[in-house]
């Protein structure tokens, strides 16, 4: 190490005098940042989790559309299924339709009927998940055709037997899923007229409602369910209708008014639920300002301790180090310039330890989003946050350290000599 001087304390870093003096003690200094290393490391990770879930949940909600209502089928008990049929009333249908469109601000209705039936060409007895919808199922959904049309009204009014397929199943059909080929649902052979795009369906995992899997799904005409057993069944012939407001300020007044129009059609038959992307999405970011308050409170919980440590090590480091001031003292050094040099080695500790925490936290993040297939994000503002609060606890361990070295009597320090 080079000799101290006065005259050269402000030209030489303060940094590399500490660097110098952590050198000397190599193992100790790593020992005493593994603490803030994987402190940060943790923040950074849970940060990336956390960020990762909320831009895909807020995606998917944005995706269902600010200014939609969602209303879905309900599944009923036994006696609920009894109470309906008393007052002649079976699920959704075209009628609730007919009544919603009437609500001030509507601007477009979709509707949907899922039905489970099978494909003959998959030359097996599989079930396969197909879609009745209208001509606008595909604009509120967001489905995008790569090659032929989506259902289109004159469909929906004919009858038409058509379908659009999945891109999953167009790729699993084969030679049979192309365009203009025909399919057999249920024994009744329909056209293909279109296959869509492939669509990422890996928000299913932490989507706070249920998505359907439209890479695996057949579509038809709304009007044409292939072996609907809707007169065995209470449920009716739509599983979900979809309203189009048109305003987002619009929605909540009118979700009122679609509960009281459905209800007076009902009675105390309750056979409906009611989503509103509007409120999921509002509720979305309450939780995760909640979580993010947690997150910080762990985050702190670790980097106390990891400071803990590094304050500890300064202490001792202090208690061997009498000697090296006493001499800086007796050479010029003032007090100012001894409580500098101890808290610029906490600092850089801690410095150091929150670069390569920033960078163990990004690759399991990494890891967590390539192996876990769970996503993951890492922010600018979680990595500045952690750098920042590494150094910050890097000056609140360091002071007390540092005021110690700077009290020490040199004449008592140059004894011991």
């Amino acid at each position: 190490m080079k000799p101290f001087h006065p005259a050269r304390f402000h030209h030489v870093s303060l940094f590399q005098h500490a660097w110098q003096s952590l050198g000397m003690h190599r193992l100790r200094s790593l020992l005493s940042t593994l603490g803030i290393v994987f402190a940060v490391m943790a923040v950074v990770a849970m940060l990336a989790i956390a960020e990762g879930a909320r831009v895909e949940t807020m995606e998917q909600i944005r995706g269902l559309g600010i200014s939609n209502i969602l209303i879905r089928q309900a599944l009923l008990s036994d006696e609920q299924i009894a109470r309906a049929r008393r007052r002649q009333v079976q699920g959704l249908g075209a009628d609730d339709i007919d009544l919603l469109r009437q609500i001030p601000g509507v601007i477009e209705i979709t509707a949907m009927s899922e039905v489970r039936a099978e494909l003959a060409e998959l030359g097996e007895a599989e079930a396969v998940s197909v879609l009745a919808v209208t001509s606008a199922y595909g604009r509120s959904k967001g489905l995008h055709v790569a090659a032929g049309r989506f259902i289109s009204d004159l469909d929906v009014d004919r009858g038409g037997l058509v379908c659009v397929l999945g891109a999953d199943m167009a790729r699993r059909l084969g030679h049979d899923g192309r365009l203009d080929n025909v399919l057999h649902i249920n024994g009744t052979p329909h056209r293909i007229v279109g296959v869509l795009h492939s669509r990422e369906n890996r928000q299913n995992r932490i989507a706070p409602v249920a998505f359907q899997d439209f890479n695996h799904t057949v579509f038809i005409p709304v009007d044409l369910v292939p072996g609907s057993d809707a007169d065995d069944n209470y449920y009716g012939d739509l599983s979900e209708i979809i309203i189009s407001m048109a305003a987002p300020a619009m929605v909540e007044p009118a979700a009122a008014a679609v509960r009281r129009v459905l209800q007076n059609r009902r009675g105390d038959v309750d056979d409906f639920q009611l989503i509103l992307p509007r409120e999921l999405l509002r509720q979305a970011r309450q939780t995760q300002r909640i979580f993010n308050v947690v997150l910080g409170s762990i985050a702190g919980i670790s980097l106390l301790v990891g400071g803990i440590g590094i304050m500890n090590i300064m202490l001792a480091n202090v208690s061997e180090r009498r000697r090296e001031i006493g001499i800086r003292r007796a050479v010029g050094a003032s007090r100012r310039h001894i409580l500098y040099q101890f808290l610029g080695e906490a600092v850089l500790l801690t410095g150091l330890g929150g670069v390569f925490g920033v960078i163990m936290g990004m690759l399991v993040a990494f890891g967590i989003d390539l192996f876990v297939e769970w996503p993951t994000s890492v922010s600018i503002w979680a990595v500045l946050a952690a750098l920042g609060m590494s150094a910050a606890v890097g000056i609140a361990s360091g002071l007390f350290p540092a005021w110690t070295a700077s009290n020490v009597d040199p004449v008592e320090a140059l004894r011991q000599i």
